[in-house]
């Protein structure tokens, strides 16, 4: 990325493409992009807490023993 900082303006940015963008706009974009994968990487991790706790949950009721309403012989 190439920032030109030119005088009275907000600095702009050259993208890949050519066109010039205010470098706020790029920082928007950069932002935007950033939140979108933090958004992914904390559900896939607060996913991936659930199903250990449901784990965790379903082992510490075995190890209870049998269910008390179950008849067993």
């Amino acid at each position: 990325m190439n920032v030109h900082k030119s005088k009275g303006h907000s600095p702009r940015v050259i993208l890949k493409s050519g066109h010039y963008v205010e470098y706020m706009d790029a920082i928007q974009e950069e932002k935007e992009s950033m939140v979108n994968g933090i958004h992914l990487a904390t559900f896939a991790s607060s996913f991936h807490s659930i199903l250990h706790c449901h784990d965790l949950l379903f082992q510490s009721a075995r190890s209870l023993g049998p269910h008390p309403g179950r008849v067993h012989s």
